[in-house]
């Protein structure tokens, strides 16, 4: 592994969606969901087919236009793409809020309400077995 790769997988990423458009030469426009985005890159899926490893490719995300940026990596619809500089992935925060708060950590086993049964599970026809 090369010191540009190891860079580029230990920089800090922060979890975000958010919508762009990625062009290229050879490369259609394409609608594209950013699942995370760090200083030096970002992840996205794509409902086209991602451009090829390698490729270079230009990016528009919200208050960003014509982002320079290059394939790194491609696994089915989703991708990976190292910018050609860096950015301040604050630019990405469309809330305003602090990123500590809004990425809050949970412990091992937290389960999130919405995944929590809303009823009861008692069924009245059915008894445990008398001991």
């Amino acid at each position: 592994m090369s010191q540009d790769e190891k860079n580029l997988r230990s920089s800090a990423r922060t979890a975000r969606m958010f919508a762009g458009t990625l062009r290229g030469e050879n490369i259609p426009p394409q609608d594209i969901l950013a699942r995370n985005v760090s200083a030096s890159g970002l992840s996205a899926h794509s409902k086209a087919t991602p451009p090829p490893v390698g490729a270079k490719v230009f990016l528009s995300l919200g208050a960003i236009d014509n982002l320079e940026a290059t394939v790194r990596w491609s696994q089915g619809q989703l991708f990976g793409l190292e910018f050609s500089v860096e950015i301040d992935p604050s630019l990405f925060n469309f809330s305003g809020r602090d990123w500590s708060s809004t990425n809050k950590e949970y412990p091992s086993g937290h389960v999130y309400d919405q995944f929590k049964p809303v009823s009861s599970t008692w069924r009245p026809g059915v008894k445990p077995p008398k001991k």
